[in-house]
């Protein structure tokens, strides 16, 4: 089967933790949302084939432990990483979709802030996050399997 690649870009701009954002830290226009976001949603026109990946734009983040849950099912192990200590700055991350959690039509995606063995409540934005995936480019249809994949 030829398959392609596809993606859709949600935009959070949301901030989530304590009402309060510690000194240091620039919220700008980002919205408080309190310890989780909005569940964004996006649609997938063809049935997803094999696993996906996520990117996303955080601000902030001082903790290991928040999650990523898409259609309401967490992603394995952790899904964003901690910055450097004590520095309040813009990161990139990546984290995988495991099979069967992307579906063909509606789908969501929510991020839900995580907790510390101290209690401490970190502060961070989720700024734009893009789902890729993977889906048949001929429609399902078998070649004889000698079909490579198209990017």
């Amino acid at each position: 089967m030829n398959t392609r690649a596809d993606f859709r870009m949600i935009r959070f701009n949301q901030r989530i933790g304590a009402r309060t954002p510690p000194s240091g830290f620039v919220a700008g226009s980002s919205r408080y949302v309190g310890t989780e976001t909005t569940a964004e949603e996006f649609e997938i026109d063809t049935a997803p084939v094999g696993d996906g990946y996520l990117v996303m734009q955080v601000y902030g983040v001082n903790f290991t432990g928040h999650r990523v849950l898409i259609n309401g099912r967490d992603l394995p192990d952790f899904d964003i990483a901690a910055g450097p200590q004590g520095q309040v700055l813009w990161q990139t991350w990546m984290d995988p979709i495991e099979e069967g959690i992307l579906k063909q039509g509606s789908n969501t995606i929510q991020i839900q802030h995580g907790t510390t063995s101290s209690r401490r409540v970190d502060n961070f934005i989720v700024r734009d996050v893009v789902v890729h995936w993977r889906e048949a480019a001929d429609g399902g249809t078998q070649d004889g399997g000698d079909a490579q994949n198209q990017w």
